[in-house]
C-alpha cells in the first residue's frame, strides 16, 4: 500500500514561485510589463523592415531595404547578447 505523502514532504520536492501566490500585485504588474516590452522589441525590427516593403514599394528600393534590416538585425544581436550576459552575471 502507498503512503500518503505529507505537506512538507510536497514542499521539499515542489518550488514555490511568489509570482503564483495570491496577492503579489506588483511583482505580476512588473514582470508583465517586462514581458510585454521584450515582445515589443522582438518585433519592432520585422516591423521596421516589413512596413517600407509592404506598403510603400514605389518609393522602397528593395536592396536598400534589406541593408537596412541587416544593419537592424545586428544591433539587434549585440543587444541580445548582452541581454544573455546581463542573464547569466545577474542570475
Amino acid at each position: 500500500m502507498e503512503e500518503k505523502s505529507t505537506r512538507e514532504e510536497m514542499n521539499e520536492k515542489f518550488i514555490e514561485d511568489q509570482f503564483f501566490e495570491s496577492g503579489n500585485t506588483g511583482l505580476k504588474a512588473r514582470q508583465l510589463g517586462i514581458t510585454i516590452l521584450a515582445w515589443i522589441g522582438f518585433f519592432i525590427p520585422f516591423g521596421l523592415v516589413l512596413f517600407p516593403i509592404l506598403f510603400l514599394k514605389e518609393r522602397v528600393i528593395i536592396f536598400e531595404a534589406f541593408k537596412t534590416a541587416i544593419r537592424i538585425f545586428r544591433i539587434l544581436d549585440v543587444f541580445l547578447l548582452l541581454a544573455l550576459i546581463f542573464i547569466v552575471l545577474y542570475f
